[in-house]
């Protein structure tokens, strides 16, 4: 079947009953492959479904100056039937699909007709479109398909193995830089010098004997002054 668009394949008219009922994705589908705009034979079909195929019939059940419709019809063991019709007319760039299926029984969602529409197909160009904001139209920009895949190749390649761990984990020169000054302080001075302990503050205050000790710089406050007459009261009482 084709016009001036399409052109299909489907298996040649015929009946064929099993003597055993096949698996479905063994049984030829209702159409093989499909051309358009000279791009060559492209897609295929299979079935996916638990069920097991008994019998199946192609034909053409309409050919006339309106159209072309093509019908395959299968059924299925214990029970059940599936019928797949495409029609195509002349001048129009499309060709329609319906399908009708009886399995006798409420069907769960698990019997498909799967098109597999990359097969033999090579895109000529890739189109790339960037984001330009909510007022601007984004740019679309083409590029041959193989340039483009061979890029994202060499790119794939030269990738990090690691995901960028290495990069994130590894110090910039400012880090290394400080470590250097850091390290070049530590060695200046004696090697048995170790810095002065912090100031124990509330111990020394308790355990000092003599007069009060004056306020420390950190109690500056305007709740200093009373903080400090509680700490001298505290040591007069003591």
């Amino acid at each position: 079947m084709k016009n001036e668009y399409l052109a299909l394949r489907m298996p040649p008219p015929g009946d064929k009953k099993y003597a055993e009922a096949i698996d479905a994705a063994t049984a030829p589908p209702p159409i093989l492959q499909w051309e358009h705009g000279g791009l060559g034979w492209m897609g295929g079909a299979r079935f996916v479904t638990p069920r097991k195929i008994v019998s199946h019939a192609f034909s053409v059940v309409r050919q006339g100056l309106a159209c072309v419709e093509y019908e395959a019809r299968y059924r299925f063991a214990p029970k059940g039937e599936y019928v797949w019709r495409i029609r195509l007319s002349p001048g129009m760039p499309i060709a329609v699909v319906a399908e009708e299926f009886d399995f006798r029984e409420t069907a769960d969602g698990k019997d498909l007709l799967m098109l597999d529409l990359h097969a033999g197909w090579k895109p000529q160009q890739a189109g790339l479109v960037g984001g330009a904001g909510e007022q601007l139209m984004p740019k679309f920009e083409t590029s041959a398909y193989d340039a483009y895949v061979e890029s994202k190749r060499k790119a794939t390649l030269q990738a990090p193995t690691d995901g960028g761990a290495s990069q994130l984990l590894r110090p910039g020169p400012n880090v290394m830089l400080a470590k250097q000054v850091c390290r070049d302080s530590t060695t200046a001075g004696s090697s048995t010098a170790s810095p002065p302990p912090p100031p124990a503050v509330g111990r020394v205050r308790r355990l000092a004997s003599g007069p009060p000790a004056p306020p420390l710089a950190d109690e500056a406050s305007p709740r200093g002054p009373t903080r400090n007459a509680a700490s001298r009261a505290g040591l007069s009482e003591r």
